[in-house]
């Protein structure tokens, strides 16, 4: 930016009117942008998307560098030539990942996350509460107009127990968990926190994203013990961990379909001694939904508040709707009167990063440095699905020290790492290097540290052995440029 003729031009395409307060003090703050605010209709339907784009002229597609989006994207690459940076106005990306912006480009996705987080936290701690307290029965008397009956039973309003000493387990540990843990310490709760990968210091443990000020845990100094892992066992043994209640905040990725049915919930419960509370504020995928229904009805689970289901919109006739320990809202627990304000402001950083030559904010896997893990019972392994699961952009020249630690192998097994680059495997990737070792004599033992000049895509490792498992960090050493290296997942 700065003069040239590289001037930048932003495409707003949003479901929303222009607020034109803030669209205007961009203007001011940056001289060298052409802002142009289309607003959209709220649908995925993409019939009626593409009706919406069509009122706009070509000329603008062409002329576009940024992109900033709900959900609505050009209907092809080559629409947008100049186009080298998506904003997205939402803290997910699952519906731009089938887009060939996603697939086939290296064009860079930011998404919104760390904007939420302030009134996700609330509707958790207010639906948690409604339940806690059994507010719906006091409503219902208000209705009556009844003042209520002085005698206690087991299960009206009288029997009220509060948060404090009891434990709230955060099942992904990102800006909205962190906040919810830290409104939830507030009123007394013990927090653990479960994440996908390890974090077992102190720099694993902050929050690298955008984050409201006063809000969060930057430094993730709230949870009082740590767990992580994807495979069953590992999310078995945090759900035994005496929870009262649960907050469901982990992405919805094919790993974590489902990740929450019969057997986590038997283990939520203590084996039906102890029933928690769920919390649901990600993707109504990740729940079982059917099995969810059971484990209410059976008292297996003492209650659930969920902002998201499995269809959406909930269907008229679901069980969900009726059960009296459930709360159920329309997918509104992150809307508020300062979304646009906080999104537009991550537009903002980044925009000052571009000009800066910074790494942009919310640009899932821009590895500096990026930590990874891995594990498979078959004869090939690679990232593991916490890494897997977010926008992974294509590669950008750079060099890349590539290093790993096994730490549980054959020793007689050889063991043959692969690098390619361009493609993965199954689409003719340019083989960059290999390296067998044989047979590795020590555990754990650091198997390859090499210096490579191009774009890493793909990096895979092939064993005899029936299962090896390890871990490693792949750190940018230089920068081709802005974007850095990136690494593609398997297919």
């Amino acid at each position: 930016m700065g003069g040239g003729p590289a001037k930048e031009h932003i495409l707003c395409l949003l479901p929303y009117p222009e607020p034109k307060e803030i669209v205007q003090s961009l203007r001011q703050r940056f001289p060298n942008i052409d802002i142009t605010y289309h607003e959209v209709r709220f649908t995925l339907d993409a019939e009626q998307q593409q009706q919406d784009l069509a009122k706009l002229p070509q000329s603008i597609w062409h002329d576009v560098t940024i992109l900033y989006t709900l959900f609505s994207l050009p209907s092809k690459l080559s629409d947008v030539p100049r186009l080298r940076l998506v904003q997205l106005a939402s803290a997910g990306s699952n519906q731009v990942q089938k887009h060939p912006i996603y697939t086939d480009s290296e064009i860079p996705i930011s998404t919104a996350s760390g904007i939420h987080g302030p009134q996700i936290a609330e509707w958790c701690v207010m639906t948690a509460l409604v339940q806690s307290h059994k507010y719906n029965q006091l409503h219902d008397l208000q209705k009556e107009h009844k003042w209520g009956d002085k005698r206690s039973t087991a299960d009206d309003f009288h029997n009220v127990h509060d948060m404090v000493g009891r434990r709230l387990g955060v099942l992904g540990y990102g800006s909205i968990g962190r906040q919810v843990g830290r409104v939830a310490k507030a009123m007394g709760m013990e927090v653990v926190a479960y994440t996908a990968t390890p974090k077992d210091t102190a720099e694993k443990r902050k929050d690298p994203g955008f984050i409201v000020p006063g809000t969060g845990d930057k430094d993730g100094e709230i949870p009082s013990a740590w767990y992580s892992g994807l495979e069953k066992e590992s999310r078995l043994h945090f759900l035994r961990q005496e929870i009262d209640w649960l907050i469901v905040s982990v992405p919805l990725t094919e790993q974590t379909r489902h990740f929450l049915s019969t057997e986590e919930f038997q283990a939520l419960s203590q084996d039906g001694k102890k029933p928690a509370f769920v919390t649901n504020i990600a993707r109504g995928p990740i729940i079982d939904q059917p099995k969810l229904i059971e484990a209410l009805k059976d008292k297996t689970l003492a209650g659930a508040a969920l902002d998201v289901t499995d269809p959406e919109p909930l269907p008229e006739d679901s069980e969900l709707w009726d059960l009296p320990n459930v709360t159920v809202t329309p997918h509104v627990s992150g809307t508020g009167s300062s979304y646009i304000e906080r999104s537009f402001q991550i537009l903002e950083e980044n925009l000052q990063r571009l000009e800066k030559g910074d790494r942009l904010l919310n640009v899932p896997l821009d590895i500096d440095p990026a930590y990874f893990s891995f594990g498979y019972n078959s004869f090939r392994f690679a990232y593991d699905g916490y890494i897997d699961h977010l926008p992974i952009q294509r590669p950008r020249a750079s060099t890349l020290r590539v290093s790993f630690a096994i730490t549980d192998h054959d020793p007689h097994s050889p063991l043959r790492l692969v690098f390619t680059r361009g493609k993965d495997f199954l689409h003719g990737g340019d083989l960059v290097g290999v390296n067998t070792l044989f047979p590795i004599e020590a555990e754990p033992f650091p198997i390859l540290a090499l210096l490579l000049q191009c774009p890493l895509t793909f990096l895979a490792a092939e064993s005899s052995t029936d299962q090896i498992q390890g871990g490693g960090q792949i750190k940018r050493t230089s920068s081709g440029d802005n974007g850095g290296a990136r690494i593609h997942k398997l297919l």
